[in-house]
């Protein structure tokens, strides 16, 4: 068990996962693990799987691709897009279903902890929103 355990913190540490936590004004806290799927072309290509607490209702679980600047300098900037689920409050009843784009710029701080900010639109059936957020990320084996 214990040489699964170094296996895989091995792999996540040379592959340059990455966790993250971000606040939005509207009240949103936002936690994610990004997972570096391969290079091209100075393009990283990740998959991040986030959960999102709102204050005012239950959590959001969403999943999202992301095409990030590799051969950035002292700004990096990404773009993104994916899917999410929500679990409103009472009148609604069940899941809800979003879809989600998003870009960003980041900067490096030090070791593998990374500042950054992004703009946010979401949509479901509901309605739109347009989001400001601001975080950190550190990111496993230092920059990527």
């Amino acid at each position: 068990m214990f040489s699964l355990f170094l296996l895989l913190s091995s792999a996540a540490y040379s592959q340059g996962f990455e966790f993250g936590i971000s606040a939005y004004p509207a009240g949103v806290v936002t936690a994610h693990v990004g997972v570096p799927l391969f290079e091209a072309r100075d393009v990283q290509h990740q998959a991040r799987a986030s959960v999102a607490y709102g204050f005012e209702g239950l959590p959001a679980l969403g999943a999202t691709y992301v095409m990030r600047d590799a051969g950035r300098t002292f700004l990096g900037t990404y773009l993104g897009a994916g899917l999410g689920v929500s679990f409103p409050g009472e009148p609604l009843s069940g899941a809800m279903l979003s879809m989600h784009v998003l870009a960003g710029m980041s900067t490096d701080i030090v070791g593998g902890l990374r500042a950054f900010t992004e703009v946010v639109v979401a949509g479901n059936g509901l309605g739109s929103d347009l989001s400001l957020g601001a975080g950190l990320t550190y990111t496993l084996g230092g920059f990527r």
